[in-house]
């Protein structure tokens, strides 16, 4: 049996190529900071390996407790419901084993020095922040603080560009849609606007977001700059550092609460802190 744990990095998953590539060049890089360490990734649907089959091939291996790190900005149903729902049932499956899963990024400084970077990498040199305004595009969902910690990234970008305004839209669940959101801006007097997907990598959402600014900025009267996902910055990798340390540590602060009225496709064991329900020690 191993003594460290195995970390194990928990993708959403897509059916999206790019989006794949870059989670599996993650992957890598994290390997390359923790080369002593055994590191595996598995996806909750669309892709494999799904977490059940690296799970299994790191409890064949001798791993008997995983830490399992969400790749995901911010804590919504996903990284609530969804993933603790089907960590719960793998560990339930397998003798001896313990899942410990850690926190979404959140708004670290590290998250928060990344989507500033990736923001003035996407202003051309000589143009006006203070002419410029910012619209971040969250993905939108039931839970209301992930919500406001997409805005809130927004205006902390804002304020430490100096950009002229900064506001938020959302993809799903709750309004303003990007499209919708762009149209409104059109109204303000500012000459330029960035576009800034709250993304991790380039994939179908990414894409989808491309697609949309490309049709506005046909009609548009301002001058509009996309910005890269936030993958394409390193500082972030350190968040994940310190996930790990969290856990390592005991100091997790996951929070799994039944939540009435969830509704997902995937099954939901609600879990307090060590994520995964009750141990199984021999």
């Amino acid at each position: 049996m191993n003594d460290q744990p195995a970390i194990l990095l928990c993708g959403h998953g897509t059916t999206d190529a790019d989006a794949i590539a870059g989670f599996e060049a993650f992957v890598a890089q994290l390997r390359a900071r923790l080369p002593y360490r055994r590191i595996a990734h598995g996806y909750l649907e669309l892709a494999q390996p799904s977490f059940a089959e690296t799970i299994e091939a790191l409890h064949r291996d001798g791993f008997r407790d995983i830490v399992a790190l969400p790749v995901l900005l911010f804590t919504a149903g996903h990284a609530k419901h969804d993933m603790p729902g089907v960590l719960n049932s793998i560990q339930s499956s397998l003798p001896n084993l313990r899942i410990r899963m850690g926190r979404p990024l959140g708004l670290t400084p590290e998250v928060v020095e990344t989507a500033c970077r990736v923001a003035a990498a996407a202003i051309p040199p000589g143009q006006s922040a203070a002419d410029t305004m910012l619209l971040l595009a969250g993905r939108g969902t039931s839970e209301p603080d992930a919500n406001g910690d997409a805005a809130k990234l927004a205006r902390l970008v804002a304020e430490r560009l100096g950009l002229g305004f900064a506001t938020t839209a959302y993809i799903a669940v709750v309004p303003p849609k990007p499209a919708d959101a762009l149209a409104l801006l059109e109204h303000l007097p500012f000459r330029h606007g960035l576009f800034m997907p709250a993304v991790f990598f380039d994939g179908m959402l990414y894409k989808q977001l491309a697609a949309q600014l490309a049709e506005h900025q046909r009609q548009s009267a301002k001058q509009w700059r996309m910005a890269a996902p936030l993958a394409s910055e390193s500082p972030w990798i350190d968040t994940f550092i310190e996930r790990l340390a969290e856990v390592e540590s005991g100091k997790v602060a996951m929070n799994r609460k039944p939540h009435a009225g969830h509704a997902c496709a995937h099954p939901h064991h609600h879990a307090h802190h060590d994520c995964c329900g009750k141990h199984h020690h021999g």
